[in-house]
């Protein structure tokens, strides 16, 4: 269970491989109960500045995204 929305999305490369990605929104959402979690954006930057420069840390951090509009990340 997550709190917030995510997928597996599976993307074709240009040469032919296929990667898979895992993805979570914020989608407007927000769980910081009691102040001991983060939201979707403070997850991305433990994945970024954490374990991003762990070599053998899987899921590999790929990026994030904020929609300018709404300011939501995923």
């Amino acid at each position: 269970m997550c709190t917030f929305p995510n997928e597996i999305v599976t993307c074709r490369l240009p040469d032919g491989h296929r990667r898979r990605v895992f993805i979570k929104y914020q989608a407007g959402q927000s769980h910081d109960c009691f102040g001991h979690r983060g939201n979707v954006p403070y997850e991305t930057e433990v994945y970024r500045r954490v374990l991003h420069p762990l070599a053998d840390f899987r899921p590999k951090y790929l990026g994030t995204h904020t929609d300018p509009n709404s300011g939501n990340v995923s």
